[in-house]
């Protein structure tokens, strides 16, 4: 049941983000997905193969939705939060889509004990509000220091 509701959701994901209006290039948004997929495996290897903070299920459709949710649903939904931003450059509203992102990724986290694909052994739900923060505090550094070459060499106006 798991995976066909996380596969449901990826399917969501990615025609919310394909069909939006984005002020983010093709190569921004690219190279946003990627560093964000480096720095999700990197801290979900680290908190979970070498601290066994938190432990994934061994049956392979649980397994299924773990790479989906950490390769594809999280790099999207933050995609998703840093596209919305650069179209609403309101601060209220800026606050409002990281709140909205931060719940969003929660409840991802929660289907996922919900559904028994992830177990905390010690870890707790506000390491995780730490957790996703920092994605998108990596994500917003990572793009700023991607368009300090573009801009000097006009690619990026």
């Amino acid at each position: 049941m798991g995976l066909t509701v996380f596969f449901c959701l990826v399917w969501m994901l990615g025609l919310v983000f394909f069909n939006m209006t984005k002020k983010l290039s093709l190569l921004e948004n690219t190279f946003l997905y990627l560093m964000l997929l480096i720095f999700n495996i990197n801290l979900t290897w680290v908190i979970m193969d070498e601290y066994k903070l938190i432990e994934y299920t061994k049956e392979i459709s649980g397994y299924i939705v773990y790479l989906l949710t950490r390769s594809i649903i999280t790099p999207i939904i933050i995609l998703l939060h840093i596209n919305l931003l650069f179209n609403y450059k309101q601060k209220a509203l800026s606050v409002i889509f990281t709140i909205i992102s931060i719940c969003l990724l929660l409840i991802m986290r929660k289907l996922q004990l919900f559904f028994g694909i992830l177990t905390y052994k010690h870890w707790t739900i506000w390491y995780d509000i730490v957790l996703f923060l920092s994605l998108h505090i990596l994500a917003l550094i990572s793009l700023k220091l991607f368009r300090i070459p573009l801009k000097r060499e006009a690619i990026l106006k």
